[in-house]
């Protein structure tokens, strides 16, 4: 495979089939849209003062490349201004658009409130689906963390957006690939003369241990003449992190869980210090916080007797050990005569268990030890656009930047041994403190006694990421008298990112830390293998306990020990990708119905993804996690589209029933290499029956995904499935047991196929002024999506079809050795060697449903003017299938949660949200006062968790009685008042232009509804609102 292949490769061939191509695509799209049957509707309306769109000056508008005066166009379209950001008072994209607007549902549409392995960025899918986000109508660089796959919106200072255009309509015809759900178009600030500073500060209302504050500065300037203008920016935000113990709802403890039916949730760990198992039983060290209250419980023992000689093993290994112990010196101080290691459901908190049917005894809370629910923020970014004449308007030169550098900060519980095996430890016979006497955990060791615990000595696991991202775009564009215009750009994004893991434990050192040292002298005092000359480290002692409650850090083991393991992991990842591209508008011909209008265009792309690791992960050297290689490789493409717009009738026609009736195509044709080709078609119609008071639209369009860098390059990854083997003992019985096995890209990938059509109605009725109603159908399905491919479905057709199975090059025995004939069941545990697991094409999904809108103002001479506006989305349907989980199976209305083992999990896909708000601005003297209120509701919610079809369970995981859980509704009220001084002044005093706000989000304190199946912190935290009501102060200054 080649890892990055040069930027020529196949360009040739695909320059001679470009234009063949896209004059196919074009005329496939002609020719559907044509044969629409067209159908006069005469009606009669009173005469009513009119509320018609007022015309504008032709602009381009997301989802068209042909610059258009209407209002109303053939796509849905919702446009999101900076006055209504600003009353908003969300800091950042995602929760500005998540907050006005209810398409953004779903698992992709994520921030910084994701800590178990999230990166602090922000990513947006429209519906769930792939969503292509631009700047400026230029395509923003996705990230390394995201491995190529999304853009993080945290890079965009909120202060410098005009406005946001959300095309909720297919779209790779004009922008290519990932335009599935639709487009999300931020439009900077421009023209912009003067400056304007601004800052804010906020704080939570609900306690917080660290004293929660955000805080933000930003500044804005610009200039303009007849022949240039410059605007540029500089923006500062902070947040810091909310720690997951200062919210009852994400660190509900075990009883508190039980008494709500729910099971224990992933944070309340089974691995502890001084735990191990053995013969189905679960035993803790007598001096454990957990043996308090039990019978034997010993305040004074940190780690359990050795008696040098004596071994343990097997299924008995601790009773006997127990037994042995009694009868040489071990004492209970109860006298109860108990041993060192106490039995867990002899526990008070392990009977409560028992008695709820929850096995495995699951009793560190770790969010007590200081854990993150949403990241640690800190923004440092800066802009700049402009223009300027070169040769009046028929030859302008543009450009802008931008540069963020950002740095989010997770933290996790101290790393946990799940078990000695899981976690690649072994443990000599001769360690000093090893209680039993054998060889324990990988390579040659005993799986049984089962040892667990958990490095509380080293700390918590601190996840630090850093960003560097920069977006760079220069172009000529102009516009000639005779309505021709063109536009062409270089565009270049690059992220440099780093994530560094503080506390990670060193599994190279732990195995020399768990080894006595070669002198037998120090070996007899305790000294490791760590270091031979000095200074000497003493042994690590695995099998210790804590003798305080949690969440303590204090341990037996010597501090030296501790400093010699903990290390500094990290992941670095350069994500590159430039664009040149252009297109040329014109209007050449002159219809009945109007001007017929194109545009033309294409480009190349080269996208170029580098990840690599520390060098322990890449040898598995980092107990709890796998090998992960470094990953390289670049992505080249040629793309060519045409848009045709095509006005069938006008107003000036007078045809009944045919007041405007326009029809556009669209088609695009993109060659990736590697990736293969695609070709896309989109038809739109826009028909105003009577007069612009109705307009009705239509769509029908495919698009495309391309397959990812990482997808085509990334990696191999190691992985550990349990998998059913043939048993040559017992035919009839396969051996099911965790095998390792290596997750790899896949260079042969084509793009994901996807379908769009839909249409609506655009009311804006005469005798409401200033009201416009809106309802839109969509309906989205995609076909050969992306999924990995089933470990065991791969076993199952080696030992059915041998070397003539189609995944026989993806397997080695463990002598390396390859299958070489059909006979069927050659694998076994005792050969089984590696088997590599590829992306394939195969998944599918299929949604529809509806977007409502509406907005209303309402001017009033004494009270001011109100703006109503609403906006529901409603799910229909959301279906999902691949050949792993089978399918399809529906996920609209439910949660779903894939880190939890929900197959295909997408999240919170409500039956509906609604989003609403109202804003009255009132006029005092020359200033202006404005009140605005907006608001989320969100229903009631299945949590189905294993009873969904994907899992296929009779009885859920999540509850204690196994049934499903329903997530309550919720509702969010967020309460701005602002104060502008001199907004309506004719004369400026220099207090004017300052605006003072106060807000409050979540005014009401709405605590988040449970859900049973959550991965993190109990709940949906990219739904609700884990933060609580929020208090905020903003003062700005135009000067």
């Amino acid at each position: 495979m080649e890892r990055n292949p040069p930027l020529n490769r196949g360009t040739i061939a695909m320059r001679n089939n470009l234009k063949n191509h896209i004059r196919w695509t074009i005329r496939r799209a002609l020719y559907g849209t044509l044969g629409i049957p067209m159908l006069a509707l005469p009606v009669a309306l009173a005469q009513q003062a009119t509320n018609a769109p007022v015309k504008m000056e032709k602009t381009v508008v997301t989802g068209s490349l042909i610059p258009t005066a209407e209002t109303v166009g053939p796509a849905p379209v919702d446009i999101v201004g900076a006055e209504r950001i600003q009353q908003v008072g969300s800091q950042d994209v995602l929760a500005t658009l998540k907050a006005l607007n209810p398409a953004f549902a779903g698992n992709g549409n994520v921030g910084q409130t994701v800590n178990n392995g999230g990166f602090g960025e922000a990513n947006l899918l429209l519906r769930n689906l792939a969503t292509l986000v631009l700047l400026n109508g230029r395509r923003l660089g996705n990230s390394a963390f995201s491995n190529g796959g999304f853009v993080d919106v945290n890079t965009i200072p909120v202060s410098m957006i005009e406005r946001i255009e959300i095309l909720k309509d297919g779209a790779s015809a004009l922008y290519g690939s990932e335009a599935v759900g639709g487009v999300v178009n931020i439009i900077t600030k421009k023209n912009f003369n003067g400056a304007e500073i601004s800052g804010r500060v906020g704080f939570p209302t609900q306690k917080t241990s660290n004293d929660l504050l955000e805080y933000r500065a930003s500044i804005v300037a610009g200039t303009s003449t007849e022949q240039s203008w410059f605007t540029a920016g500089a923006h500062y935000y902070h947040f810091d992190p909310l720690l997951t113990k200062d919210r009852e709802l994400a660190s509900e403890g075990i009883l508190t869980r039980l008494a709500k039916n729910l099971a224990p949730p992933s944070y309340i760990s089974p691995s502890y210090p001084g735990r191990v198992q053995a013969g189905g039983l679960f035993y803790i060290l007598a001096g454990s916080p957990f043996a308090k209250g039990t019978a034997g419980y010993n305040p004074n023992l940190t780690t359990p007797p050795v008696f040098p000689g004596q071994t343990f093993s097997g299924a008995s290994a601790v009773v006997d050990y127990n037994n042995y112990a009694i009868t040489h010196g071990y004492t209970a101080p109860d006298g109860s005569g108990l041993g060192p290691y106490l039995n867990l459901a002899t526990t008070p908190l392990g009977q409560a268990l028992d008695n709820a049917g929850v096995g495995n005894y699951p009793l560190l809370n770790t969010t007590l030890f200081g854990t993150h629910s949403i990241q640690e923020q800190d923004r440092k970014q800066v802009f700049a656009s402009g223009e300027h004449d070169l040769y009046g308007k028929q030859m302008t030169l543009f450009g802008q930047f931008l540069f963020g550098n950002n740095e989010s900060k997770g933290a996790l519980a101290p790393s946990p041994v799940v078990s000695l095996f899981d976690s690649r430890i072994f443990v000599p016979s001769n360690n000093v403190f090893n209680p039993f006497g054998i060889n324990l955990g990988p390579v040659g060791g005993a799986a049984t006694p089962r040892i667990r615990s958990r490095f509380i000595q080293s700390g918590n696991r601190i996840f630090d990421s850093l960003t560097d991202y920069a977006h760079f775009v220069a172009g000529l564009k102009g516009e000639f008298e005779n309505g021709y215009t063109y536009n062409a750009a270089y565009t270049y994004d690059r992220y440099d990112q780093t994530q560094f893991t503080r506390n990670a434990i060193n599994g190279a050192g732990l195995d020399l830390a768990l080894q006595p040292n070669p002198d037998p002298a120090l070996a007899a005092a305790g000294i490791s293998r760590l270091q031979t000359t000095g200074p000497f480290v003493p042994m690590y002692n695995i099998f210790f306990t804590p003798t305080v409650d949690y969440p303590t850090r204090n341990g037996p083991n010597d501090a030296a020990t501790i400093d010699s393991l903990k290390t500094t992991l990290f992941q670095a990842g350069r994500a590159e990708e430039w664009d040149a591209d252009a297109t040329i508008t014109g209007e050449p011909y002159e219809l009945p119905g109007g001007k017929l209008a194109f545009a033309i265009g294409g480009g190349f792309q080269s996208a170029f993804l580098g990840v690599d690791f520390d060098g322990l992960t890449q040898i598995g050297k980092v107990p709890g996690l796998l090998a992960q290689a470094p990953t390289s490789g670049r992505r080249d493409a040629w793309s060519g589209f045409v848009e045709v717009r095509i006005p069938v009738t006008s107003p000036d026609m007078n045809i009944p029933g045919l007041h405007s009736f326009e029809i556009t195509a669209a088609g695009r044709y993109s060659s990736y290499d590697p990736g293969g080709d695609s070709k896309v078609p989109k038809v739109l119609v826009r028909w105003q029956p009577l007069d612009e008071q109705v307009t009705v639209r239509g769509s029908y369009s495919q698009s495309f995904i391309a397959p990812t860098t990482f997808q085509l390059f990334g990696g191999a990854a190691q992985n550990t499935p349990f998998l059913s083997v043939f048993n040559p003992a017992d035919p009839a019985n396969p051996v099911t047991a965790q095998f390792t096995t290596v997750n790899v890209s896949n260079s042969g990938l084509r793009p994901v196929d996807a379908e769009n059509y839909g249409g609506g109605i655009v009311v804006s009725p005469k005798i409401v002024p200033g009201l416009t109603v809106s309802i839109d159908y969509y309906h989205v399905k995609t076909e050969n999506d992306i999924f990995r491919l089933s470990e065991q479905t791969m076993v199952n057709n080696l030992e059915d079809f041998g070397s003539a199975s189609i995944y026989a090059p993806n397997f080695k025995f463990d002598d390396g050795t390859a299958l070489t004939t059909p006979a069927t069941n050659q694998i076994n545990a005792a050969n089984f060697g590696s088997l590599r697991v590829p992306f394939a094409n195969g998944a599918q999904q299929e949604t529809f449903g509806l977007d409502l809108s509406a907005s209303y103002q309402l001017p009033t001479d004494q009270y001011g003017k109100f703006t109503f506006y609403g906006a529901a989305n409603v799910l229909l349907s959301y279906k999902y299938a691949d050949p792993v989980i089978g399918g399809p199976f529906q996920y609209a209305g439910q949660y779903t949660d894939r880190i939890n083992g929900i197959g295909g999990g997408q999240g919170l896909l409500p039956d509906f949200i609604i989003n609403m708000g109202v804003t009255w601005e009132y006029p005092i003297r020359k200033d202006s006062l404005a009140v605005t209120l907006n608001a989320t509701y969100v229903p009631e919610t299945d949590d189905p968790g294993t009873l969904h079809p994907a899992v296929g369970g009779t009885s859920n995981d999540f509850t204690i009685d196994g049934t499903a859980w329903k997530i309550d509704p919720w509702y969010k009220i967020d309460l701005q008042v602002a104060y502008e001084f001199g907004k309506n002044a004719t004369e400026k005093s220099w207090y004017h232009g300052t605006r003072v706000a106060i807000g409050v989000s979540n005014i009401t304190d709405e605590k988040p509804p449970i859900i049973a199946s959550s991965f993190e912190d109990n709940t949906d935290k990219s739904t609700y609102d884990l933060l609580g009501r929020f208090v905020y102060f903003e003062v700005a200054k135009k000067f």
